[in-house]
Parts: structure tokens; C-alpha cells; sequence
């Protein structure tokens, strides 16, 4: 069983990298822009959110709703292009965002 978790695990972080690395790709070549990126990745965090009321596995669904939520504040390399300003806009809007979530 434990080999089974440790290629699941591994499986996400492949998805996670590749994932990443595309979205990086995307902004680099102007194909989208910042925002549009923003935008897909609180699309995704929203839909396992949305996931979480009826899924057999609801602690994994909010677990990727987290780290999607950390991308979009700048923790990792996708937002490496973004100006102090636009993180500030964009931390609010997640912070609303969230409250909004939560309510």
C-alpha cells in the first residue's frame, strides 16, 4: 500500500512541475498573460473547493486547494514575473476571495 501512495504522491508532483513549467512557458512567450494564469489557477482552486462537499476524499481536494492558493500568492516560480504592486491587487483579491469562500 505505502508503494501505491509514494507513486501517487510522485504522480502529483510530475503533474505540479509539469503543470508549472507550461504556465511559465505560456507567460514567457506572451501566449497569456499574468492575469489570464491568475485567473485559470483560482478557476482550479475553486473547482476543488467545490469538490470537497461531495468527494470521497475531501481532505485532497482542499489539500490542492491550498497549494494552488500558494501559487497564486508567489510562492513558487509562476508569478516570478509580477511586480510588487500587482502581488499586493492580487493577494487582496485572493484574500477576499477566500473570506468569500468561507462565508
Amino acid at each position: 500500500m505505502q508503494a501505491n501512495s509514494e507513486y501517487q504522491t510522485a504522480s502529483g508532483l510530475a503533474a505540479l512541475s509539469i503543470g508549472e513549467s507550461l504556465l511559465v512557458s505560456l507567460c514567457d512567450q506572451k501566449i497569456m498573460g499574468e492575469k489570464d494564469v491568475v485567473g485559470l489557477l483560482k478557476d482550479a482552486s475553486a473547482a476543488h473547493r467545490n469538490a470537497v462537499a461531495s468527494a470521497q476524499d475531501p481532505k485532497s481536494h482542499h489539500a490542492a486547494a491550498d497549494v494552488i492558493d500558494r501559487i497564486i500568492v508567489g510562492k513558487n516560480s509562476v508569478r516570478h514575473a509580477a511586480t510588487k504592486a500587482e502581488r499586493a491587487d492580487e493577494h487582496q483579491l485572493l484574500s477576499t476571495h477566500c473570506r468569500e469562500e468561507r462565508q
